[in-house]
């Protein structure tokens, strides 16, 4: 076998046209579905689910993984991204560059809930000497108007509309960045978690607002308007028509008071028989929106149940936000990382530093007992590996170095022996002699 046939591609991973795409109900396009992703995401129960997807991944701690990597790179990326190096997370940043992690974080979790996330990386002209990120910029799906793909399944670029009349743009994949969620096929066009609950949604809106209108017309009951049997025949239409405006002004609440003619009436009747459980039906196709996304534990009440079971089903549901943020710094490790290193370092190809986030996990908050304990059980001083970890972690910030900590304590000595006021608890000369105290 030759050796250009085992290196050449042969197979396409294209879809054909006429089969519909995977996940997509049948004629809807992509911008549609993108439209009506953004009306579902306006409503509370997919709200709720979206929060809780998006605030743990977004109040981890991020940070770059140096990786080997040498140290004025990885602090270049750190200035770049505005991440702390890997075990300095709460201390300030040395220096800040134009982009801000947290930001580019929460656009780039978009991708989860609508596919599909596109960023151009924009760098300054190089005049001061070096190319500096300046922008990540994002570019939202209703402003794209073709993706474009190749007939192996990569991604060429994409073609943005044009705005104020100006012609539409295209971007080059060499300049993206992309956050693709849910790989269903090479479409680019990205799998949102709600997708699968779109039928239930649909169905939700249905049902609140016969909801509405069956507390409306049902909670006072209906006006039933009855003619006057002493009214003349020719005269019996235009009271009925009187009687039919007074009743849905009654159904309304705009009358507080009416007369009729006598031998009318108008009686209020509620309904005969039961109402079907419209509630029930709400709460079960809300609860199906969290199930679609594995949040099941937000469907628990107060109606009783296992907390063994609700432990077990928050414990799956952060696992999968901790595969989306391995996801997310992957895609940055690996399409955002390499460009900036390489336009500043363009003679440098060694290994390159990692953009990483602590475990997603339900954060505890420690109390200065805690801090104590830690410090007293060696915890937070003997073994470097598990300090940085408990630091990271608990978002404890980097301990000082020793020449600082010395030098800070050469300082509280001197103001303590030049104001003759001790802090430490132990009485100065000044004091002893002098009489004075703390107190």
């Amino acid at each position: 076998m030759c050796m250009a046939d085992t290196v050449r591609e042969l197979g396409h991973a294209e879809i054909p046209g006429f089969r519909p795409r995977v996940g997509m109900p049948k004629g809807m396009s992509w911008h549609t579905q993108q439209a009506e992703l953004a009306l579902m995401r306006s409503t509370a129960k997919v709200a709720q689910v979206e929060n809780a997807i998006r605030r743990p991944i977004e109040q981890a701690s991020w940070s770059i993984e140096p990786n080997g990597a040498p140290a004025e790179v990885v602090d270049f990326v750190s200035m770049s991204l505005g991440l702390p190096i890997k075990g300095e997370e709460g201390q300030s940043a040395r220096r800040v560059g134009r982009v801000s992690w947290h930001e580019h974080l929460a656009q780039a979790l978009e991708s989860v809930f609508t596919g599909v996330a596109f960023f151009e990386l924009v760098f300054d002209d190089g005049a001061s000497g070096v190319n500096r990120l300046r922008k990540l910029a994002f570019r939202p799906n209703l402003s794209i108007s073709k993706i474009h793909v190749a007939h192996d399944g990569g991604l060429e670029g994409i073609t943005q509309r044009g705005v104020d009349g100006k012609d539409p743009v295209f971007i080059p994949v060499k300049h993206l960045v992309v956050y693709r969620n849910g790989r269903r096929d090479e479409t680019w066009q990205g799998h949102s978690v709600f997708a699968p609950a779109r039928d239930n949604w649909l169905e939700l809106m249905k049902l609140q607002k016969l909801n509405s209108q069956v507390l409306q017309r049902n909670g006072m009951g209906i006006p039933k308007y009855k003619a006057s049997q002493l009214t003349a025949p020719t005269s019996v239409k235009s009271e009925m028509e009187a009687g039919q405006k007074l009743a849905e002004s009654y159904a309304a609440g705009q009358v507080t008071g009416y007369s009729l003619p006598p031998g009318a009436d108008m009686p209020v009747e509620g309904v005969k028989g039961t109402l079907p459980n419209i509630q029930e039906a709400i709460d079960w196709h809300a609860n199906q929106i969290a199930l679609a996304c594995n949040a099941t534990h937000l469907n628990l009440t107060g109606s009783g149940g296992s907390y063994a079971l609700a432990s077990v089903q928050l414990g799956e549901f952060i696992q999968g936000l901790q595969s989306l943020a391995e996801s997310i710094g992957d895609v940055a490790s690996k399409h955002i990382v390499p460009d900036i290193v390489g336009l500043a370092f363009p003679e440098y190809s060694g290994v390159l530093p990692m953009v990483t986030s602590t475990r997603i996990q339900v954060q505890k908050d420690l109390s200065p007992g805690d801090i104590s304990q830690l410090a007293a059980q060696g915890v937070l001083t003997k073994e470097p590996n598990l300090e940085a970890w408990v630091r990271s972690t608990f978002r404890i910030p980097k301990a000082r170095e020793l020449v600082e900590a010395l030098r800070a304590r050469k300082q509280l000595h001197d103001a303590e022996q030049q104001f003759g006021v001790t802090l430490s608890g132990e009485e100065t000369e000044a004091q002893k002699e002098g009489g004075v105290s703390d107190a």
